[in-house]
């Protein structure tokens, strides 16, 4: 705690409001440890925090008011859109596709292009992985090209019940227009809400569900984040997203969003979303760590009244 509250001395003083879905701020405010919410004060940056107990459906929050640019975190709802299909008979994760040399832009993050630059045979199942689990940019928008575009992943998060989730544009926009990365945004609460169907099974049959788990337990990208805030024994499915950081050193995005599974046997989504900071990007990780580290040792659902 001594290196958190070090870090929350590095914070600005704007307070978000804390709220809860499960009962009213001020019912709730006292359970929260004195100074964490300065965890949520990044100087000239806005942080939206979600956590939702999957079992008990209790929850508590910061800045949920708001919509997040998402980067790569959208590579989430993309992996359900695909494997909807998939259940659907549409497409066969065996089945393999061509990726082109030409196609793979040099200019941005792409795992695949660098162990394969002038391209080749891809099961889609390792394109989701490459999605996934390494946030393969070259890799996301051919599966876009799969399904219709970001306009079908918006009309399956409609037909899904999901709001407040949005998906407008491809990496590739977002990579040549910085302005363009706030069009894919999410509130957090929503996205904790995408990841409790995800987890129960709503959208997904067993099989493709397990698929999508595993691939997000293996999740290469974002160590320094959720994954930091994880008890010894957790286990955590999740996915990061990540802006960059702007030639004025403005870090657009910088998000993680999952399930924990607890020791104690709790199943919690977790979505933090950092956004327009100025600090050092090593400082917005450790936000995000110390949040998930409340989230996972020290909030307790409110127990339910007889």
């Amino acid at each position: 705690m001594k290196t958190f509250f070090r870090l929350v001395c590095l914070l600005a003083c704007s307070a978000p409001a804390f709220v809860s879905a499960s009962e009213s701020p001020e019912a709730v405010r006292p359970s929260v440890p004195a100074g964490l919410e300065k965890a949520v004060r990044l100087s000239d940056g806005k942080v939206g925090f979600f956590v939702l107990d999957l079992d008990s459906g209790a929850s508590a929050g910061w800045g949920d008011e708001g919509m997040y640019p998402m980067m790569s975190v959208f590579k989430f709802p993309l992996a359900l859109s695909v494997l909807s299909r998939v259940d659907e008979g549409k497409l066969d994760l065996d089945a393999k596709y061509r990726v082109a040399g030409k196609d793979l832009d040099p200019k941005t993050w792409s795992p695949m292009r660098e162990k394969f630059p002038q391209g080749g045979m891809f099961t889609l199942r390792e394109l989701l992985r490459y999605s996934v689990a390494e946030s393969d940019n070259n890799a996301c928008d051919f599966l876009f090209g799969l399904i219709g575009g970001p306009a079908a992943a918006q009309a399956d998060l409609k037909k899904w019940g999901v709001e407040d989730i949005s998906i407008r544009v491809l990496e590739g926009v977002m990579q040549d227009d910085w302005n363009a990365i706030y069009l894919n945004a999410a509130r957090p609460s929503a996205m904790a809400g995408l990841l409790k169907l995800f987890a129960d099974g709503k959208i997904l049959r067993e099989a493709t569900n397990r698929e999508l788990w595993e691939m997000m337990a293996g999740c290469k990208t974002g160590t320094d984040r959720l994954v930091q805030g994880m008890p010894a024994g957790a286990v955590l499915a999740h996915k990061t997203g990540s802006s960059g950081v702007r030639k004025d050193g403005l870090v657009g995005a910088f998000n993680d969003v999952g399930i924990a599974v607890l020791p104690d046997g709790r199943r919690l989504a977790i979505c933090a979303f950092v956004s327009d900071s100025r600090r050092p990007v090593k400082e917005c990780a450790a936000v995000i760590a110390s949040l998930a580290r409340w989230a996972c040792s020290e909030w307790r659902a409110p127990e339910k009244k007889e």
